[in-house]
């Protein structure tokens, strides 16, 4: 058996980290939690990470402010970005800012959807 997939779950809703996070284990990914920008950018230092999921609006900044500075700090080339937002103008945000992003999941969404989408990243 391979080694397992880290993905790093970045949201400030515990209801919905718990919940996907038992659900992905169920698939042999490894999962990681955190509920601000600041500390994602700490974990972000780990290469494992293949798969990094964030939510539009953090505890401490947005998706965007967040990801501008883990582009400026980190090589993401190994790394897949996925959004998840119930604010309909998030997708927009990223385009104004000119920040791609490798999937954008408008919430609410099914886990299985989330699924797929993992693994149509890697």
């Amino acid at each position: 058996m391979g080694e397992k997939v880290k993905i790093l779950i970045a949201d400030d809703d515990e209801i919905i980290t718990t919940l996907l996070s038992s659900f992905l284990s169920q698939f042999n990914f490894q999962v990681e939690i955190t509920k601000n920008g600041s500390e994602c950018l700490k974990i972000v230092e780990d290469n494992s990470i293949r798969i990094i999921i964030l939510d539009y609006q953090l505890e401490d900044m947005t998706a965007v402010e967040l990801l501008k500075k883990l582009k400026e700090s980190y090589s993401l080339d190994n790394k897949k970005v996925i959004i998840s937002s119930g604010n309909e103008n998030a997708e927009t945000d990223f385009q104004v800012n000119n920040i791609s992003v490798d999937a954008f999941l408008p919430k609410p969404y099914k886990p299985q959807e989330l699924l797929i989408t993992i693994q149509n990243l890697l």
